[in-house]
């Protein structure tokens, strides 16, 4: 695993998080930093954040900073860690701080799950702790050093799949009616005579008047050929000004100039020439129904629901779980040590 999956899709990815709040120097963090961290004899219970009344130890971090650094190996020096990605942070620490903001996640859907009595079931219990025994078994010998054991990964990848039962808790609440006419797709093959703008070869187009009035009147022939034409996608592709000639749009999200003579057109219909503020533009109805991209919108539109459901319900927990790092413990953590 060189990543969960399903983090990348919904805590990374999908979701707007703030991540853990920085606190140097005070009693506070060091009574959450037990022991003092040592770069080469490493303690791993070295205490390195807390999240609510979850603290992180040392080996924990480890294993996140594996399977970013695992992923870079061979393709990248180690000097990538000390580039300068935004002038001022390292790459680093900008991973660093990633990889904190993921764990707080984490720790954060795991206790409100617990408080709200989710737990796993035995089957996804041992279906987790089988696939994290997989991992571990499976690491090259270099992966000796993050002290990876079977213990600690098991325990990760249970915190993975509670969180992930979380997600999909909430997801369960989401209205999953969605409207044929509201998600039905129309697909539509175009023919663009480009008037401004740039052309499918990269060059720049600013017609003058008598310019447009000739653009007008290529367009106009176009139409009519393409009229006549079996195949138009091959048609538009060896006449259009754009370097794609299909697209596929639903009422609600459509370019508004077409919408409504989009769905107005019977399957290969030709449409009159269109002007606008780029050109003049051709239409053909490839299929007034795409039954495929229809379902396929029913779906995307359905993930965003659940994904804004679940950032809303997050927002509302993580205020109940006040996060602390050891920030220095953590400068002292490096990629190049491994």
């Amino acid at each position: 695993m060189k990543k969960i999956k399903w983090r990348i899709l919904v805590l990374l990815a999908l979701l707007a998080l703030s991540g853990c709040s920085k606190i140097k120097n005070n009693q506070e963090d060091k009574q959450k930093a037990t022991s003092v961290y040592e770069t080469k004899n490493m303690k791993l219970g070295t205490n390195i954040m807390a999240v609510g009344e979850e603290e992180v130890t040392l080996n924990e971090l480890l294993f996140y900073m594996y399977q970013i650094k695992s992923a870079y190996d061979g393709s990248l020096t180690t000097d990538v860690w000390n580039f300068k990605w935004n002038g001022e942070e390292s790459i680093e620490s900008y991973a660093k701080e990633e990889i904190l903001k993921e764990i707080a996640q984490i720790k954060v859907i795991c206790q409100q799950a617990k408080k709200e009595k989710c737990e796993l079931t035995e089957e996804e219990s041992n279906e987790a702790k089988v696939k994290a025994k997989t991992y571990v078994d499976a690491l090259p010998k270099d992966a000796a050093e993050y002290h990876l054991t079977e213990s600690l990964v098991e325990k990760i990848y249970l915190e993975h799949a509670l969180a992930k039962k979380m997600y999909d808790v909430v997801a369960g609440t989401v209205d999953t009616n969605i409207s044929d006419e509201e998600a039905k797709q129309v697909s539509i093959g175009y023919i663009l005579v480009r008037t401004s703008g740039v052309d499918k070869n990269g060059n720049e187009v600013n017609l003058n008047e008598e310019q447009i009035k000739n653009a007008k009147k290529r367009a106009v022939t176009l139409q009519k050929q393409a009229e006549k034409q079996k195949d138009f996608v091959t048609f538009a592709q060896g006449n259009s000004d754009d370097e794609t000639v299909e697209m596929t749009f639903s009422h609600n999200n459509g370019p508004e100039k077409f919408i409504d003579i989009a769905f107005s057109m019977e399957q290969n219909q030709v449409s009159d020439v269109i002007e606008t503020e780029e050109g003049f533009y051709i239409l053909c109805c490839l299929a007034p129904y795409d039954e495929a991209k229809t379902i396929e919108y029913k779906e995307k539109v359905i993930r965003e629901r659940e994904t804004q459901a679940f950032s809303k319900a997050y927002q509302t927990w993580k205020k109940e779980y006040k996060t602390v790092v050891s920030s220095t413990l953590l400068e002292q953590i490096s990629f190049d040590l491994y």
